[in-house]
């Protein structure tokens, strides 16, 4: 057990002089010199069944004060047992005994409160006779930080005490870590492109017997590498990592909760970095100023196979028509390279034809542009777009909307897109969802407060399953970020 190894200790109390006597809560202290107890035979020790122990996986300061105060402190926790064992010291004799749980503030002084006391026995020990007396009780989970002590009254005049110990909760558990699923299996690595990604949660166990719901965040990493020794230890290094999102779950409990959250979030520089998701329960109230667990996921690769195939898909395409297009002048013929239509402006040239990373996410390809009104129509089908055309930024989450008729189930990408001076368009956000039964798909956006304000297009393109045999198409609008 966890005090298996711990020898107790006998303090003897001295007040003045040889002759000297102190009282101690109405029980006489004689001088040491006439202490009966044998130190050789005796000890006094607290423990728990089963021991305080530590999960030791990916726990920030597990079930210990925060601030942690008295750190060295052996540690106790629900059923516990005070055992005094003690014989006589030669030339002695021991003629009544009695032992106590006194609970206290400090380890600075003897603790004076009793908790428990047995009854006294009056029973004459001679040296060489050990024998052991205990009291079972409950550390109670509210009580988390106090510091017990156990004592030994004997002969009406000395005491001997145990060391202190540290009153602490008994450590929720969890009995995995948090896990990206995909399709209900733990998945390998995230692909942003796939849309059935579900991050679960497990719930926890053996939860502390106390008035206070505790509370319960997660939040979601994005680090340069995958520094997989950090799931397995205490503390971990999140410098170099990005908060990419986080929520508090305290409509639910912790003991039963154990659900999914398929809000991944979705942004340019994620792919090639690593997830790692992290889960806190934590107590504010108690004793000592309360205590958190914390356990985080492995780390997870970062991945864009749509985006990353389009890339490779569309290099050799080029290179092949510029091949084709050379292949057709006739010698001292130079090739031609084809002019846009010109505009007003660049920013009216982006509004019908999105370009560069919106362009892939888009597939355009396969869903031109065919409306900036945010509704808009190519045989027979119609996509109408409904969403915010003010959006404040730090404020709550607003929802965008698609709506197809019919109702075609299919690929639906929501692109919001802002255009730099120079004329480049930046890809401001990005989400794909499929369609429901209903022939709509629908995202809730949030806006950090460092996101730059000023006008933004908002692309959708839905392309329908194979099946129905039709054309995709893109519609945009514009929305206003302030």
């Amino acid at each position: 057990m966890f005090f298996d190894s711990m020898r107790s200790t006998l303090v003897r109390v001295v007040a003045g002089g040889v002759s000297g006597a102190l009282m101690l809560g109405g029980v006489v202290i004689a001088p040491a010199a006439a202490d009966p107890v044998d130190p050789a035979t005796s000890n006094f020790r607290m423990f728990s069944t089963p021991a305080v122990e530590y999960q030791k996986q990916a726990l920030s300061t597990g079930a210990s004060a925060e601030p942690l105060l008295h750190a060295d402190l052996p540690r106790i926790s629900g059923s516990t047992r005070f055992l005094a064992t003690f014989g006589a010291r030669l030339g002695n004799q021991i003629t009544s005994y009695q032992i106590r749980v006194r609970s206290c503030t400090t380890t600075a002084a003897i603790c004076l409160r009793p908790e428990l006391e047995q009854p006294e026995v009056t029973r004459t020990l001679n040296p060489g006779l050990v024998i052991s007396e205990n009291i079972d009780f409950s550390v109670d989970d509210s009580m988390y930080g106090n510091i017990y002590q156990g004592q030994l009254i004997y002969n009406g005049l000395y005491v001997g005490v145990s060391p202190h110990y540290l009153a602490v909760m008994r450590q929720p558990r969890t009995l995995l870590p948090p896990m990206v699923l995909r399709d209900g299996v733990d998945a390998a690595r995230i692909d942003l492109a796939k849309n059935d990604l579900t991050l679960s949660l497990q719930g926890w166990t053996n939860l502390p017997e106390t008035n206070e719901r505790p509370q319960r965040n997660f939040s979601i990493w994005a680090c340069p590498n995958a520094a997989p020794s950090q799931v397995e230890t205490y503390d971990w290094d999140s410098s170099d990592c990005t908060l990419i999102e986080e929520a508090s779950l305290n409509r639910t409990t912790a003991r039963d909760f154990n659900g999914g959250y398929s809000n991944i979030p979705e942004r340019p520089d994620l792919p090639g970095q690593y997830l790692i998701v992290e889960d806190t329960l934590k107590y504010g109230s108690l004793v000592n100023g309360g205590a958190h667990v914390t356990v985080r996921s492995v780390p997870y690769l970062i991945e864009d196979s749509e985006a990353a195939s389009q890339q490779q898909g569309q290099q050799p395409q080029q290179g092949t028509a510029q091949q084709q297009n050379q292949g057709t002048q006739t010698p001292g013929q130079q090739a031609q390279t084809p002019t846009a239509t010109p505009t007003n402006t660049a920013a009216q040239a982006t509004a019908t034809q999105p370009t560069g990373a919106a362009a892939l996410r888009l597939r355009v390809d396969q869903a031109p542009v065919v409306s900036t009104t945010g509704v808009g129509s190519v045989e027979g089908t119609t996509l109408t777009v409904r969403s915010p055309s003010v959006q404040k930024k730090g404020k709550r989450k607003k929802s965008y909307r698609a709506i197809v008729d019919p109702r075609y189930k299919g690929r639906v990408a929501f692109v919001l897109t802002r255009t730099t001076p120079k004329g480049d368009m930046i890809v401001a956000k990005s989400k794909v969802k499929n369609t429901n039964r209903k022939g709509s798909a629908k995202i809730r956006w949030k806006f950090a407060k460092r996101k730059p304000s000023g006008e933004y297009t908002l692309y959708v393109s839905f392309i329908p399953k194979e099946r129905y045999g039709k054309p995709g198409l893109t519609v945009s609008k514009t929305m206003s970020l302030r």
